[in-house]
């Protein structure tokens, strides 16, 4: 139960609303004109970046160029604010989750519709989204409509979709936690199911992921499956359960790229094996078969590599030169993002566990440890290591919490009293990360707040500076036209000599990011005159820039 309502408090923040859309425009800004210009500018967008908008460089940029004006008192919408006004009536406070949307809506039963040509994230994700979706229309007041025409004017028929997209990652947290406590049950006893599942449901970084549409949780889920499967090839001697474990390990890869790497739990399970002493002839069979099982799956799952496979191959390719390399990522990793991501308490939990698990011959921890730890080590190619949420890359991390889970088990009342603490502290801090998300509605957020100050401090016609086009998700809700909005490019703005001419206000909006560090050393030539911060009670708060909901807003004023 209480995982339930941690899975799914927080899932309606920040979506599209008519009362948003005035707030910046002005209320007598929304009209069927200016929708259509919006539209137009859609349609001439796409046209313009082309079906494969990630192959297009220019899906790459700011929207602007290093630096760009917009003057105070306009009455129709400039161009420079075109793709912001048309933004507060489709985007929701995640950037991803727009896109995501796009792909589903563009998916159609013919050879080029399979495409989602969203290469980020796979087919087999993307799919059962729009099933899920498709199947929550269709109970609920939500319409599905082509184009966007009817989005524009109805936004909150466009919130129900966001809504139905993020209850699918609800249910997949919700179907990882029962998974969880089921293989505990199985392997190691009903307490150590518990414990586990517990310390998986509460942590902070887990319930962050259970509130946006993104795909790494369904790649969690099948990584787990995997697991659960290849865990039964080694109770039974069954053959059959290791082809099963390749098929989910391949479902795990079609979901998001590398998750793939649940295939080495299946690689783990025949070594496991030939070390006690199974003929490696059996061995290579089954082991070929699951290698076939992986290939299917997968493809099944992105079919478009075969339809299209020089334009996806080259999507990839554009995918893969965006990721870093950088052995330090672990290091951030372990010393930032999970402490960050679980929180001190379940942390320990999860690094006791894995130490006890290396001193264990049960083959199924052996194979827990196995399927853990290359999701650590790929941190090495991984961005955003010092994110609370990206403990989302970490597909494995279930298993490292069904090690914790045993081991507090194993340990007796005092093990398991730990990990019930653990748990406890870790939910207490993920309610306060959840009251933030279902906090952030119109009127209520840190961004309307922020806008309210600034409409009440900053006299009309001054110059505002922001490093964003202004989104839902980055920048306080005010009047645009009340102000000469200055917009200079993060690394543009950090590299200005000292005598550049420097707007006289400045906005930073953190929304998991700390836009301190991207503005460098011209920051210091502004003092911090106002902070909007999460809602939380001392001791309990959020990390600083680590929550899409209620973000940290911050409002300078210029030295001098």
């Amino acid at each position: 139960m209480a995982a339930a309502v941690l899975a799914f408090w927080g899932a309606a923040w920040c979506l599209p609303d008519a009362s948003r859309i005035a707030r910046v425009l002005g209320p007598e800004a929304d009209t069927p004109a200016l929708r259509a210009r919006l539209e137009s500018s859609w349609r001439d967008l796409h046209a313009r970046l082309g079906k494969d908008i990630l192959l297009n460089p220019s899906s790459w940029s700011y929207g602007f160029p290093g630096r760009a004006e917009v003057p105070a008192g306009w009455t129709e919408v400039p161009d420079a604010l075109l793709d912001s006004a048309r933004s507060f009536y489709m985007r929701s406070g995640h950037e991803d989750e727009p896109n995501i949307l796009n792909a589903v809506a563009r998916l159609r039963p013919t050879r080029e519709g399979l495409n989602p040509r969203i290469y980020f994230y796979g087919g087999a994700y993307i799919y059962g989204l729009a099933a899920w979706i498709g199947l929550g229309a269709a109970l609920t007041p939500a319409a599905l409509v082509p184009g966007v025409a009817y989005y524009m004017e109805n936004p909150a028929q466009l919130a129900w979709l966001y809504w139905l997209g993020r209850t699918f990652s609800g249910a997949l947290y919700l179907a990882v936690t029962a998974l969880l406590a089921f293989l505990g049950r199985r392997h190691f006893g009903a307490a150590a199911g518990l414990a586990a599942a517990a310390l998986w449901a509460a942590s902070p970084g887990v319930v962050m992921q259970a509130s946006y549409m993104k795909p790494h949780i369904m790649g969690t889920f099948c990584t787990l499956a995997a697991f659960a499967l290849a865990a039964e090839l080694l109770r039974r001697d069954d053959a059959r359960w290791g082809v099963a474990a390749g098929a989910a390990a391949g479902l795990a890869m079609a979901a998001v790229a590398h998750h793939g790497l649940a295939c080495l739990i299946v690689a783990a399970a025949a070594g496991l094996r030939l070390a006690g002493g199974k003929p490696w002839r059996g061995e290579a069979l089954w082991t070929a078969k699951a290698a076939g099982a992986f290939i299917l799956a997968f493809l099944a799952g992105t079919p478009y590599l075969l339809t299209e496979p020089r334009t996806t191959l080259a999507a990839l390719g554009e995918v893969g030169r965006s990721a870093p390399f950088s052995l330090a990522q672990v290091g951030r990793l372990l010393s930032l993002g999970l402490p960050r991501a679980l929180t001190l308490p379940v942390y320990a939990a999860l690094a006791v566990g894995t130490a006890w698990g290396f001193r264990q011959k049960d083959p199924v921890l052996r194979l827990a440890l196995a399927g853990f730890l290359p999701f650590v080590a790929a941190y090495a190619i991984l961005p955003h290591a010092v994110q609370m949420d990206a403990v989302r890359y970490l597909a494995g991390l279930p298993l490292g919490l069904l090690l914790a889970g045993a081991a507090a088990a194993r340990f007796g009342r005092a093990g398991l009293a730990a990990a019930a603490c653990a748990a406890l502290f870790a939910g207490v801090q993920s309610a306060v990360l959840d009251f933030n998300l279902a906090a952030d509605r119109p009127g209520r957020s840190t961004r309307d707040a922020a806008g309210d100050w600034l409409e009440a401090e900053v006299p009309a016609g001054a110059e505002l500076g922001l490093l964003r086009l202004p989104q839902p998700s980055n920048a306080p809700y005010f009047r645009w036209s009340r102000y000469r909005l200055s917009f200079i490019q993060p690394e543009v703005f950090a590299g200005l000599p000292a005598d550049a001419a420097l707007p006289e206000w400045l906005v930073l909006t953190h929304p998991t990011y700390d836009d301190r560090v991207a503005a460098g050393p011209t920051l210091s030539r502004y003092e911090l005159v106002k902070r909007f911060s999460p809602r939380a009670p001392r001791g309990l708060e959020l990390p600083f820039g680590q929550t899409y909901g209620n973000p940290t807003v911050d409002v300078y004023k210029r030295r001098g």
